[in-house]
């Protein structure tokens, strides 16, 4: 189950439009547009949630035109994670086999 936290105050809805702009004015002063703002990558911890929508949804919608991991088909998944894998493994020397419940033993948490 996910804890649900609470949403950001009044007062840090402020703030944080008032850093954007502070922000964006130095970065106009500096002459960095969006564009060379945006071409640096920052490093991000790898998350469940990141990959699925950054890795594994790239993929989904590449090889299907499927947004929604609710849609893909259980053949569909197959290949997606066949690709993904594949990506993972050639690029970075790591690879993960498919966790199968009925191989270990551990119940797989359905997710959205």
């Amino acid at each position: 189950m996910e804890l649900k936290l609470p949403t950001r105050t009044p007062k840090q809805n402020n703030s944080l439009h008032k850093y954007l702009e502070l922000l964006a004015e130095e970065l106009n002063e500096n002459g960095i547009t969006l564009q060379l703002l945006l071409s640096k990558v920052p490093a991000i911890s790898c998350t469940k949630e990141n990959l699925k929508d950054e890795l594994w949804r790239k993929f989904q919608k590449g090889l299907f035109g499927i947004n929604s991991t609710r849609n893909i088909s259980t053949v569909q998944t197959k290949e997606i994670y066949e690709e993904t894998n594949k990506f993972v493994g050639e690029n970075f020397g790591v690879h993960i086999p498919w966790p199968a419940e009925e191989e270990e033993g551990i119940p797989i948490p359905a997710e959205s």
